[in-house]
C-alpha cells in the first residue's frame, strides 16, 4: 500500500510540474525605425486575408500599407530581426475592386511603390487578388488567393496616428503659453 501511494504522489507532483510549466511568450508588437509607429505581427498562419484585416481593425489598427522605399526597408529591417527568414504575412494591398489595380485598404490609394518578388503578381488564373510578404523571397511580396491562411502585419491606423500627432503639437503650443505667462 506505501509503494502505491508513494507513485501517486511522485505521478501527481509531476503533474504539477508538467501543468505550471509557462510558456514562452511570443513578442507580437514592435516599433517601426524612429519608434513613432507600433506594428503588430501576428506569426500563425491561421486567417485569410479578410479575418486578418478584421483581427488589425479590432485592435483599432489597419492592414500594414508599404507606400514607400524607406517604409519598405524600415519594415524588411524589423522582419529580418524577427525572423530568420522571410514568412507569409499578409500586408494591406489587394487588387478585389478591379483586376490589376492594386490598393491599399486603409486609404484607397492605388500602389506607387512595390516591392513584388520576381514573376508576381501573377493573379495565377484570376485567384489571386491579395498581397503578402512571402516565404519563398527576401521579404518581397506576392499576390495570393484572399482565402489562403497566414500572418498579418498591422499597423497603427493613420487617421489616429495623425490626431495623436496633431494632439501633441497643439499640447507642445499650449504648453510653451503656459511658460511665457507665468514666466
Amino acid at each position: 500500500m506505501k509503494t502505491v501511494t508513494t507513485i501517486g504522489i511522485i505521478i501527481f507532483v509531476g503533474l504539477q510540474e508538467l501543468l505550471s510549466v509557462q510558456a514562452i511568450p511570443v513578442e507580437k508588437w514592435f516599433q517601426l525605425e524612429g519608434g513613432n509607429q507600433s506594428i503588430f505581427i501576428e506569426r500563425e498562419y491561421k486567417y485569410n486575408w479578410f479575418q486578418a484585416r478584421n483581427e488589425c481593425l479590432q485592435k483599432n489598427m489597419t492592414l500594414i500599407a508599404v507606400e514607400s522605399s524607406e517604409k519598405n526597408a524600415m519594415l524588411a529591417n524589423l522582419l529580418k530581426r524577427v525572423f530568420d527568414k522571410s514568412h507569409n504575412l499578409w500586408i494591406g494591398g489587394d487588387d478585389l475592386a478591379q483586376q490589376d489595380v492594386f490598393v491599399w485598404s486603409s486609404t484607397g490609394r492605388r500602389f506607387e511603390f512595390t516591392n513584388w518578388s520576381k514573376g508576381n503578381p501573377s493573379h495565377n488564373n484570376d485567384l489571386e487578388h491579395c498581397v503578402n510578404i512571402w516565404e519563398h523571397s527576401d521579404f518581397e511580396w506576392n499576390d495570393s488567393p484572399c482565402s489562403d491562411l497566414k500572418g498579418f502585419i498591422c499597423e497603427e491606423n493613420i487617421h489616429l496616428l495623425a490626431a495623436k500627432q496633431e494632439l501633441q503639437h497643439t499640447k507642445n503650443l499650449l504648453y510653451e503659453v503656459y511658460e511665457r505667462c507665468s514666466g
